[in-house]
């Protein structure tokens, strides 16, 4: 027979294994990410970067046009749950913190360096 201190384990590893699987993120649906988002605000290791003025997002229904980079390109994407792998050159990862119907909130490393980017949705 179980003891009361085995049961009381086996509750507790089961409480534990609940919990680790609700504390998963829930996938991003893609229809929010379609459409531009214009820059609000940047953070370059933690401090505010104005270098990144006007870069914007324009997610189409398979590419992302961007000039986060510098020059505008249109670049294939991959949105996998929560992270959108970019191709291109160097590829970039976005995770994505915050997503709503006007604003989108992501952080990357890009070249070594961590990002945050504040995107509002536009209207065009």
């Amino acid at each position: 027979m179980f003891q009361a201190s085995h049961l009381n384990c086996l509750i507790f590893i089961f409480w534990i294994t609940l919990l680790a699987s609700c504390s998963q993120p829930a996938p991003i649906d893609s229809s929010l990410l379609s459409g531009k988002w214009k820059l609000l605000e940047a953070t370059r290791s933690g401090q505010k970067s104005r270098s990144l003025e006007g870069a914007y997002l324009n997610f189409l229904k398979d590419s992302v046009q961007s000039n986060i980079l510098g020059d505008t390109a249109l670049y294939s994407y991959q949105l996998d749950q929560r992270t959108i792998n970019q191709k291109s050159n160097p590829e970039i990862k976005y995770l994505i913190e915050d997503i709503n119907q006007d604003s989108l909130v992501l952080t990357s490393t890009i070249m070594e360096i961590d990002f945050t980017f504040l995107f509002l949705k536009t209207k065009e």
